[in-house]
């Protein structure tokens, strides 16, 4: 089969903020509106799976949180998974980010140095040398760990619980006056900017945990147990983005799966907020983004097809049919475009390369039964439920998946009447608003290529595909679109 060297483009996805993003808009208000002004402990919990655009949704509300000069700290936790103990890391950020908002009083900067100092009294220091390791790292000052005499007192405050305890009131009164004197400072500045207004509430102190659930189990459960304990200050609110299926099977891991992980959570998270899916209107945003920054439109040889608005509404549909995050879809996307450039016969039908690629990636089990010749109708249509109310059949997408299914079918079965006999027979046991009788419908009512030649192709198209694009499991739940 003619193919040509490529070299692969990985799809740039784009800036929060930019034209082309995607974002949840209403979500991000609300949860900026909810954050404005609470004076409590609070610790938030944004709950998403793997893909579905968590960071990006944190990037987009930093953008909004600058535009304001709301006061926070952003934490990206798998950057500092190196890290012996996270504390001394997050301590690090946390120090460096507060300096941030440092007036001509030094206020601030004098509250921030009590905090940080009263750190080693709270960690469980092994040693002085791992101790300045650590510190060095996050970029604490190295004087606080030098002098015998601290030295000395640090030993102390290790075998004695009172000292530590001590330390740990010492680290949160500190920690509210910072709040407190940053929120103060905000406020004042912002009733400079417009006087003819009444003052605005004190903001809290956001800090927000990013990448948490791509951690190593030890660090990330002892970065929860640490800044839960040590955190509790009013003032300040915690927003935590992470996938709390893979939170709960790092606690797990580290304490046995007989483990009652919810209740264990809940010690922590205040409140589990689920992060939302994204409207019809913003996947679709998503795969045109994609596809026009790939140029996949100028190898998709498929005449009127072959616009960027089409492409992106058949990989929206696909992510529709196989339950694709916004990774997921992005990873469609990206191998179609290296499949459809590697093969030049495959450009000639670039829905059923579509089809193949997602198939492959997400329904391998089908994807080899098609190879074997063993599909069965019920296959098909189980790929497609029962929508009520939403004539989604009329959509382009469809029409296009009709088209792909057709080519598979056809190009595995030809004239095996048998077979044809029993995709008729199944499309009578489902009811009539079920999109998988729908596709069926169409497609049994599609010309039928019998040539040898045909088929050959079909089935060289899969096993060339079946050569560059891996089988990948995923735990995305299922999305309707729109």
């Amino acid at each position: 089969m003619p193919t040509t060297n490529i070299q692969f483009r990985k799809p740039v996805e784009a800036e929060p903020g930019s034209e082309n993003s995607v974002s949840r808009s209403d979500f991000i208000e609300m949860v900026h509106t909810m954050t404005a002004s609470i004076r409590y402990p609070l610790v938030l919990a944004i709950d998403g799976v793997w893909g579905t655009g968590k960071t990006h949704l944190l990037k987009t509300w930093e953008i909004q949180l600058n535009e304001e000069s709301r006061p926070y700290v952003y934490f990206n936790a798998w950057e500092h998974d190196h890290s012996e103990d996270p504390f001394i890391s997050f301590m690090g950020v946390v120090r460096q980010a507060l300096l941030r908002y440092e007036d001509d009083s030094g206020k601030i900067a004098a509250f921030v140095e009590k905090a940080v100092k009263a750190v080693p009294g709270i960690i469980n220091i092994g040693g002085r040398l791992l101790a300045n390791v650590a510190c060095k790292q996050a970029g604490i000052p190295m004087d606080i760990l030098d002098g015998k005499t601290f030295y000395d007192a640090a030993q102390r405050q290790i075998e004695s619980y009172q000292e530590s305890h001590d330390s740990i009131d010492t680290f949160r009164k500190e920690l509210e006056g910072t709040a407190e004197s940053i929120g103060n400072l905000w406020v004042l500045k912002r009733s400079e900017t417009d006087p003819t207004q009444p003052a605005p509430d004190r903001p809290p102190l956001l800090v927000l945990v990013d990448e948490l659930d791509r951690c190593r189990p030890d660090f990330a459960v002892k970065l929860l147990e640490r800044v839960k304990h040590l955190f509790n200050v009013p003032g300040v609110v915690f927003v935590f983005v992470v996938d709390m299926g893979q939170l709960q099977e790092s606690t797990r891991t580290l304490y046995g799966q007989g483990m009652n992980s919810d209740g264990y959570f809940r010690r922590f998270f205040d409140l589990v907020i689920p992060l939302p899916d994204l409207e019809r209107p913003q996947r679709l945003k998503f795969c045109a983004a994609l596809l026009g920054g790939l140029g996949t439109a100028e190898v998709a040889n498929a005449g009127a097809h072959s616009g960027v608005s089409q492409l992106a509404e058949f990989l929206h549909w696909l992510g529709f049919v196989f339950n694709f995050s916004l990774r997921e879809l992005n990873h469609v996307g990206a191998l179609s475009d290296l499949f459809l450039r590697s093969n030049r016969e495959a450009r000639e039908s670039w829905a059923f390369s579509f089809f193949l690629v997602a198939l492959r990636m997400k329904r391998n089990d089908l994807f080899v039964k098609a190879k074997m010749r063993t599909l069965i109708p019920n296959d098909i249509s189980e790929l497609l439920p029962v929508i009520d109310n939403m004539n989604l059949s009329s959509e382009y997408g469809f029409y296009d998946l009709q088209g792909a299914v057709a080519i598979l079918l056809n190009g595995i079965y030809g004239t095996d009447e048998q077979f044809w006999e029993k995709v008729d027979g199944h499309i009578k046991t489902l009811q009539e608003k079920h999109l998988g009788r729908m596709l069926l419908e169409g497609v049994s009512k599609r010309e039928r290529r019998v040539d040898g030649r045909y088929q050959s192709w079909v089935v060289g198209t899969m096993n060339s595909l079946a050569l560059l694009v891996s089988a990948q499991p995923s735990r995305r739940e299922a999305v309707v679109p729109g």
